[in-house]
């Protein structure tokens, strides 16, 4: 009886040992790998964001089931992929190919505004640059008391790309329109402008409008024409003065100099730089003419209205 027992021991300290053995020689027992290749190669390969120590091309060894993974190589966008993998099979992911970043660099005046792409929050401030991947984005810069100013860049072929943005501040308003000649225009054709508001308005007495202009467009006596100062013609009474730039860009973000004595009543309609403009109120303005017109003689015209009396800022 005692060597059946024996026996028996023996037999299933044997099986063990055999169950043991099978587990060695198996280790993928419940486990399966993943083959992953890119484009360019050695990039760290990444599984359920861990990095695995590998680079492509490279094997990984994976328990069975769905994988989420990610290939990353410096100055290159990560790709990632997802793999489904079975007991002992391998999972072969599709060639990832990457994309080399372009830098883009933003800057802003002024300066420290925040920066939002595709809708988030970068955490970051002018000037700053950023390694995006080739596509298109959507930029938003926020400062206090300025506009939020929105634009879309697109980074092609990896290139670096450089933006730079005049932020417009809250207490300005813009607005455009037309003069005319004062000597041939009709009451719907004004010649005046009111800058506070943007109302265009005929400078002819009696129609009631003429009180409220700022500055007007008329012949100079020479054979050109000038935009000058409603002070003094038909009864108006209202002083603007006129300092001629050093720029054509109306929205270069410049702020407007102090009005002085070198600042004069009038200025050539010839003229293509735009102008800071000085009201009766203390305000501030910038204004330009964008097209000039014959039969009749007319003008185009552009203007940024500072709402803050005695604040040169734009």
């Amino acid at each position: 009886m005692r060597k059946k027992v024996y026996l028996l021991t023996f037999l299933f300290l044997i099986i063990l040992f055999n169950a043991c053995d099978n587990d060695e020689v198996n280790p993928l027992k419940d486990k399966g790998t993943i083959f992953v290749d890119s484009n360019p190669e050695k990039a760290a390969i990444y599984i359920d964001g861990k990095s695995t120590g590998k680079f492509t091309p490279g094997v990984v060894e994976v328990i069975a089931g769905i994988h989420h993974g990610s290939v990353k190589k410096d100055g290159f966008a990560d790709a990632k992929f997802t793999a489904e993998v079975t007991v002992g099979n391998e999972f072969a992911v599709p060639p990832l190919t990457l994309f080399k970043y372009g830098v883009l660099q933003i800057k802003s005046e002024p300066e420290q505004a925040q920066i939002w792409i595709n809708g988030n929050n970068t955490k970051s401030t002018t000037p700053n640059s950023f390694s995006l991947a080739d596509a298109q984005y959507s930029v938003t810069l926020k400062y206090d008391e300025y506009k939020d100013s929105t634009f879309a860049v697109k980074i092609v072929d990896a290139q670096d790309t450089i933006v730079s943005i005049n932020l417009q501040p809250k207490f300005v308003s813009k607005y455009s329109g037309v003069l005319w000649d004062t000597t041939n225009a009709a009451n719907n054709q004004p010649s005046g402008l009111q800058l506070s508001t943007g109302r265009l308005l005929t400078i002819k007495p009696g129609t009631g409008q003429s009180k409220l202009v700022d500055l007007f467009f008329a012949p100079d006596g020479f054979g050109g024409f000038i935009v000058r100062s409603a002070s003094g013609v038909n009864g108006m009474t209202r002083l603007t003065r006129f300092k001629v730039s050093k720029s054509k860009n109306i929205n270069d973000g410049v702020n407007s100099p102090t009005e002085d004595a070198t600042w004069r009543d009038s200025y050539l309609a010839s003229n293509n730089n735009y102008v800071f403009l000085y009201d009766s109120e203390g305000h501030y303005s910038k204004f330009q003419i964008v097209r000039r017109f014959e039969n009749p003689a007319r003008i185009e015209i552009k203007w940024i209205y500072n709402d803050r009396p005695f604040d040169p800022a734009f």
